[in-house]
């Protein structure tokens, strides 16, 4: 593990150290910093254990059991590991074709985490910090990026009797929160947003202005359940109201629902990253090419409609079938047609302009689809109030 830390800049030493909230001084040197960590995790394995998620526990206890002390990482996990990024696992590289795609934790930290992490696991398996911690990682995902202040509206609403300082101190106890919240704690984004080339806190900030940007939407709700499934670490799962049609589609093409959870995970946060429908579809198919081609174009048109049906950050969690349905359908619907006089009927004496037309239809429109408050102008064009006019009666 120490080879892997050496491999690291002293800035990014120091950021690891300063996510695991381990006491390290900038004016030491790299080699010191990279003693620090090392011994920190390897002496007082339960200090790691207690920062990281509960399924990056889980994963922990899975890959010290296993017989290449690795866990094969799937295709469609485009999340932040937190185990790599902390310097505890490595990956495999693609030309060993024997163990490609395999995730493996250092022999050292297996030495470290083998007497503790069962007993670790039983003692926390019923911990409720574990938890709402998946939880805040869920309304990240489900919204993108939040401040701390809609944060905490948001937490509280789930665990109403909890202090601020509760919040506090799972946020700070937690790698996972504390890096996606950069150095200031003002503004939290989804693993999800994290591309290793741009600064989070940066992209956090340019995501939150585009996605408040549409102030006539209002931000989707979810119950607890569906929340704390959307902040799973590998494949977080969002809610899906045609589940049963997806799966079913799925299962057709001899398709498990462990795996198909995956490809819909997969989908939903690709969606949100805006890349291309095609693209995501086309990732998919390559592991159908067994399948026949009257399979595949039946399957199409189920996933462009399951597309359709996923939270997305910049709707504020709502579907894109939401919004045209409350927010967009409703706009056309107010929206007069586009009148054509065609010469027949300027012939017969009709000649009516765009303009005027408008003004007619918003009339009969409200005539017939607004409910008139009391106090407003009475739709008959008399002046008076509408009380003291046709609603006296």
């Amino acid at each position: 593990m120490a080879e892997l830390f050496d491999m690291e800049t002293k800035p990014e030493l120091l950021r690891t150290a300063k996510h695991l909230n381990i006491k390290v001084k900038s004016t030491l040197r790299k080699a010191e910093i990279v003693e620090i960590l090392t011994n920190t995790i390897l002496q007082t394995p339960t200090y790691l254990l207690e920062r990281l998620s509960w399924c990056d526990v889980l994963r922990l206890q899975t890959m010290v059991h296993a017989d290449k002390h690795g866990v094969m990482i799937h295709k469609f996990c485009d999340q932040l590991d937190s185990l790599s990024l902390i310097g505890i696992t490595d990956n495999i590289p693609v030309d060993d074709i024997l163990n490609s795609g395999l995730e493996v934790i250092f022999p050292d930290v297996v030495a470290a985490l083998s007497p503790v992490i069962d007993e670790f696991v039983v003692a926390n398996e019923k911990n409720g910090k574990y938890e709402r911690e998946q939880l805040i990682v869920g309304l990240l995902n489900l919204y993108g990026v939040l401040t701390i202040e809609e944060l905490r509206k948001l937490y509280f609403t789930y665990y109403p009797n909890e202090m601020i300082l509760d919040l506090l101190e799972i946020m700070t106890g937690s790698y996972l929160l504390t890096r996606l919240s950069g150095a200031s704690f003002l503004v939290f984004a989804s693993p999800f947003l994290e591309d290793f080339e741009s600064d989070l806190v940066d992209l956090a900030y340019m995501n939150h202005y585009l996605i408040h940007q549409r102030k006539s939407i209002r931000q989707a709700k979810f119950t607890k359940e569906e929340v704390i499934a959307a902040g799973i670490s590998e494949f977080p799962m969002p809610p899906v109201n045609n589940r049963e049609k997806v799966d079913s589609a799925f299962k057709q093409l001899g398709i498990s629902k462990e795996e198909s959870d995956k490809w819909i995970s997969y989908m939903w946060m690709s969606s949100n990253e805006d890349k291309k429908i095609g693209d995501i579809i086309k990732l998919i198919f390559e592991d159908l090419m067994s399948c026949s081609m009257e399979d595949l174009q039946s399957i199409v048109g189920v996933l462009m409609e399951l597309m359709n049906c996923l939270p997305r950050w910049i709707l504020k969690g709502n579907t894109p079938e939401v919004v045209h349905e409350k927010y967009e359908r409703p706009k056309m619907q107010k929206q007069p047609p586009q009148l054509v006089v065609g010469p027949n009927m300027k012939k017969a004496g009709i000649d009516i302009s765009q303009e005027r037309f408008n003004d007619l239809w918003k009339d009969s429109a409200v005539q017939f689809t607004s409910k008139v408050g009391r106090n407003d102008p009475c739709p008959c064009g008399s002046g008076k109030k509408y009380k003291y006019c046709c609603g006296s009666n």
